[in-house]
């Protein structure tokens, strides 16, 4: 039977993990309050309106036990990230004290944007505001929860990715020398799953695929794939940048994922974009 979840943060991974995954009757998410009543519709568990910033709003989580699956981003601030949490997690140990166990969605930006090769146990500290953030999330979490933490790469998949953006003249991310970590949204869901399924598997994993690339290459094989399918105009968006830089060597492990016995689905950008390459342009509202 499966597990007892509370997703919290119902957006494109929250979503993902929702639809695919056959968890128990009792299991629910949680959305924007901006976002209810429309989502309810579009989900298969039970939604509830929370915002996490807000401790009004935290009594509304289900009483039941839960394995808590964490998809909000920190808040944006050091210090306000910090206070929330230590706050959040007290109220959770008093007044959810069956909803110990955690799942943290964190993020490979915490590993320093420098050449080099780095696994789960790196102990150098993050150089971006975003890596922090996480980071301490990740510490502070650790504090009060049973805790597991993923760190996917790029997050992409049906309807949010690169050929999508392509197709709708939006600018790419063009850095030819600098590798692009990533993972299919649906890996990353299989991941999860199993990690909650298998809570003796390693506390802390990288997920991503096998084959980092610079998004510009990866947006050039998917217009190489179906020329026909981009209009003149956004070819321009394609080109090389007019930069000289040494392409940096920087590999995040996935060693710890491949040690689970998880096969992905899409190993590399060329099997996920392959899935991808057909379906149907999702306009932007003017």
């Amino acid at each position: 039977m499966e597990p007892t979840v509370g997703i919290l943060g119902l957006g494109y991974l929250g979503s993902t993990l929702a639809r695919l995954v056959p968890w128990s009757p009792q299991s629910w998410g949680t959305c924007r309050p901006s976002s209810y009543p429309a989502i309810l519709t579009q989900q298969p568990l039970p939604v509830v309106p929370f915002d996490w910033t807000q401790v009004s709003c935290w009594e509304i989580l289900p009483t039941q036990s839960a394995i808590l699956i964490l998809t909000i981003p920190p808040i944006r601030d050091l210090e306000a990230n910090q206070i929330h949490l230590k706050q959040w997690s007290a109220w959770m140990r008093e007044h959810r004290p069956t909803c110990s166990r955690l799942l943290y969605v964190s993020t490979t930006g915490i590993y320093p944007k420098q050449e080099g090769v780095w696994t789960e146990d790196t102990g150098e500290e993050p150089d971006s505001l975003s890596g922090e953030l996480r980071k301490q999330t990740e510490d502070l979490l650790g504090e009060t929860f049973d805790l597991q933490v993923v760190r996917p790469g790029g997050i992409y998949g049906p309807k949010r990715n690169l050929w999508q953006r392509l197709r709708n003249g939006q600018a790419m991310p063009t850095s030819p020398h600098q590798p692009t970590h990533r993972i299919h949204v649906e890996d990353l869901a299989r991941l999860i799953h199993l990690l909650i399924l298998k809570p003796e598997l390693p506390s802390c994993i990288n997920a991503v695929d096998h084959q980092p690339l610079p998004s510009l290459r990866v947006a050039q094989w998917c217009a190489k794939q179906r020329p026909t399918a981009l209009q003149l105009e956004n070819h321009g968006l394609l080109a090389e940048p007019e930069t000289d830089v040494p392409f940096l060597e920087r590999k995040i492990s996935n060693q710890r994922l491949q040690s689970t016995g998880l096969l992905l689905r899409y190993p590399t950008y060329q099997e996920g974009y392959h899935s991808l390459l057909d379906e149907p342009l999702n306009q932007l509202r003017a």
